[in-house]
C-alpha cells in the first residue's frame, strides 16, 4: 500500500512514514493514528522508517548569487558602465510587460553580456564592453509558448 504520507511494504515488513504522518500520530483520534494501529495490529513486528528527501548530487545553482543588486554593482565597476546600466535598466523596466519572469530576461541578458562572469569575474573589468542588444530578451521564449498552447 502506497500513499504520499506513508508506504507499507509487506515483504520487507516496513512502514515508511513522512514527518507529517509522524506528527499526526501524536493525536490518537487522527486518521493516521487509526491507519497505524490497523497496520500494527496485523504486523506486530513491523519496522518504522522515516522518509527523507532526496538531494540532487552535484547540482549547483550557478545563478545563486546573481541578484539585481549584484548585477548592478558589477556593471558599475566596468569602464562604460553608463551604457550598460542604461540597457540594463531599460530591460529591467520593460521585461515585465513582455515576459512572465522579468528576472529571467534580465539574467539571460546579463549572462550573454558577461559570459565569463562566473569563471573569471575580473575578465570584464579591464576593457570597454560592447552592449548586447536587449531586443531578443524582451520576447517570451518559444518553448514556454508551446507548453502553454
Amino acid at each position: 500500500m502506497k500513499t504520499k504520507s506513508y508506504v507499507f511494504d509487506a515483504c520487507a515488513n516496513t512502514l515508511t512514514i513522512t514527518k507529517a504522518f509522524a506528527d499526526a500520530l501524536q493525536n490518537p483520534t487522527s486518521d493516521e493514528s487509526k491507519i497505524f494501529r490497523a497496520i500494527k495490529a496485523d504486523n506486530p513486528t513491523i519496522t518504522i522508517c522515516h522518509r527523507t528527501h532526496k538531494t540532487k548530487v552535484g547540482y549547483k545553482n550557478q545563478f545563486n548569487k546573481l541578484t539585481y543588486k549584484n548585477m548592478e554593482a558589477y556593471m558599475e565597476m566596468i569602464p562604460n558602465s553608463t551604457e550598460l546600466l542604461k540597457a540594463y535598466n531599460t530591460l529591467k523596466a520593460c521585461a515585465n510587460l513582455f515576459r512572465k519572469s522579468p528576472y529571467t530576461a534580465v539574467r539571460e541578458w546579463f549572462v550573454a553580456q558577461f559570459p565569463k562572469y562566473n569563471e573569471d569575474p575580473m575578465f570584464h573589468l579591464t576593457g570597454v564592453q560592447n552592449v548586447v542588444s536587449i531586443d531578443k530578451y524582451l520576447e517570451e521564449p518559444k518553448e514556454a509558448e508551446e507548453k502553454g498552447a
